[in-house]
């Protein structure tokens, strides 16, 4: 038998299957459609209420996100002539400042450690809810 009968065989047996148990499949994405709502809408409630909450089975936490950055007009308007030049030269500026690029050069001494400071800045992001079963 060629691989190509061997998958049609199998594909054929798989959607018979599918056919003689329509309806433990038709429940079983009517479960799970309800379960990704009660998860959504648990989700919606959390960050409402910024609380985290478990029972004996499931646990659900509130996480804030922060994205860390150098403010790229800061620093600029911080850095001399010769720390801009470093840092575009190491392919560490393009439309924001490349944070490891930006540190290594700090660590060497190429670019002050102020500016780092100054130019150092943490947004938040979205937050996020997180459901886990234990």
């Amino acid at each position: 038998m060629s691989k190509i009968d061997e998958y049609t065989r199998d594909f054929l047996n798989l959607q018979q299957f599918k056919e003689d148990n329509a309806e433990i499949f038709d429940e079983y994405e009517i479960l799970q459609e309800k379960e990704q709502e009660a998860k959504a809408e648990l989700q919606a409630d959390i960050k409402g209420t910024m609380q985290d909450v478990e029972n004996d089975i499931v646990r659900c936490v509130y996480v804030e996100v922060f994205k860390k950055s150098f403010n790229y007009d800061k620093f600029m308007n911080s850095a001399n002539i010769e720390e801009i030049e470093v840092l575009n030269k190491a392919g560490g500026i393009k439309h924001e400042i490349i944070k490891e690029t930006f540190s290594e050069l700090v660590e060497k001494g190429k670019i002050d450690k102020k500016i780092k400071q100054v130019s150092f800045e943490e947004k938040q992001l979205s937050s996020r809810v997180i459901v886990k079963i234990k």
